[in-house]
């Protein structure tokens, strides 16, 4: 059996296009394609007049391959063999709107913001998050199936699923990130299932008031507008639920009179009104917390999948900084750049006791010393090592960012050693 080789096509908004002919233009397209490797992006097309109905064509995963092995032996292949996989194709586009306040509510009690996907919003997360495990691999087969047994109308009572997802782990390692990533990848690959999208984000602290009982009937009132975009059926609706544990306090810590006595109202409201929207099958839950220890067991129970997010490893950093430090050299803020100064993908992890290393090697010992920083540090230490230790517009060569971004790392260490010691 042949491995699943998925392909997203971007296409140009203004533009209206058979799809099927285009399915054919695009096959003969990827032959051209030189090389082929998973998770790049081709703008430039060899085909007569493509260029004026698709933006882009993304190489994505290849399924079948989430063992760690098999992703190694994958990472040091040049190009890969199109006739040797069965190749699926993804169209979509991108809805412009971005995320919006719901128009039932004033600013200042706004409990949710929604958008249309495919959203340009949205675009790019899926590629710039990197873990050391196929975390978004699982994720993605695992809604997949949820919405699959959804389909089939497969009996809850017989085989219990919620199609409610619970990442937890420390702040800046993605959560929210991979919540908003999955929902647009999905709604790319079930394109062909649904006729529309939508994007629910909860604003968990407008939905807890200051007066007694109120919290409860906000969050009942606030279930009533979704399942009102259930009932469309038609759609497939994400709801992206932040900081769960704001909503969802341990009732045992309420009884004890650790917590507000008001808060057993919201537990108990949440609690029933998922229970209530699972009969949809055309909803996802999303949900992210930072103290999972404060969450009611009842609503972690509910989770089908409760997945452990940590801070990124040596790879993982190594993946990030190489995708940050290229996207320097593309837009030319760092010049003079030689042949030889180009990253491997995967880096000769036995290099420590080379006395010249090259600069792949200088990277992977910076991802080293990085370990412990979140990923959202992460994602900044690039324009942190420009702006404190290059203070020019360019910087000449990739040796002497890679020095720089050395000492912005020591430099960030030191700035949050020194803010836990406030703490």
């Amino acid at each position: 059996m042949k491995n699943v080789l998925h392909v997203e096509v971007l296409l140009k908004p203004e533009k209206a296009i058979e799809i099927p002919e285009l399915e054919k233009v695009i096959r003969l397209e990827l032959k051209n394609i030189e090389p082929i490797v998973p998770e790049s992006t081709h703008t430039t097309f060899v085909t007569d007049g493509l260029s004026d109905f698709v933006k882009c064509i993304q190489i994505c995963e290849i399924e079948n391959l989430l063992d760690n092995e098999n992703i190694e032996q994958m990472a040091g292949v040049e190009s890969l063999d199109l006739d040797t996989y069965l190749i699926k194709i993804y169209f979509y586009k991108l809805d412009d709107s971005g995320l919006v306040d719901d128009a039932t509510s004033d600013e200042a009690t706004c409990k949710m913001r929604r958008c249309i996907l495919p959203n340009v919003d949205f675009c790019g997360i899926w590629e710039s998050l990197v873990f050391q495990e196929p975390i978004k691999e699982i994720l993605l087969n695992y809604a997949q199936t949820g919405m699959n047994f959804a389909r089939h109308n497969v009996d809850t009572n017989v085989i219990s699923y919620n199609r409610l997802i619970l990442l937890h782990g420390p702040p800046g390692t993605g959560k929210t990130s991979i919540c908003k990533a999955l929902a647009q990848k999905l709604s790319i690959r079930l394109g062909q299932q649904y006729n529309f999208f939508e994007f629910i984000e909860i604003n968990s602290h407008n939905l807890l008031s200051k007066y007694f009982s109120e919290s409860g009937s906000l969050v009942m009132s606030m279930f009533q507008q979704i399942k009102s975009v259930l009932e469309y059926g038609d759609s497939l609706v994400f709801i992206l639920i932040d900081e769960v544990e704001s909503l969802t306090r341990a009732r045992d810590a309420v009884l004890s009179g650790t917590e507000p006595s008001d808060s057993i109202r919201v537990v108990n409201a949440v609690l029933t009104q998922l229970d209530n929207l699972r009969k949809y099958p055309n909803v996802i839950f999303l949900t992210t917390s930072n103290v999972t220890e404060a969450i009611d067991t009842a609503f972690t129970d509910r989770a089908d999948i409760k997945m452990l997010i940590n801070p990124p490893q040596e790879m993982a950093i190594y993946t990030i900084l190489k995708a940050a430090i290229e996207e320097l050299i593309k837009v030319k803020l760092i010049i003079n750049v030689e042949e030889n100064d180009k990253f491997d993908r995967l880096p000769d992890v036995n290099a420590e006791h080379k006395e010249v290393l090259n600069t792949t090697q200088k990277l992977y010992q910076i991802s080293k010393e990085s370990v412990g920083l979140s990923g959202r540090v992460l994602k900044k230490i690039t324009f942190i090592a420009h702006s404190i230790y290059i203070r020019q517009p360019q910087c000449d060569g990739v040796h002497l960012f890679l020095d720089a971004l050395h000492k912005a790392v020591k430099y960030q260490k030191t700035q949050d050693a020194g803010i836990t010691k406030i703490k």
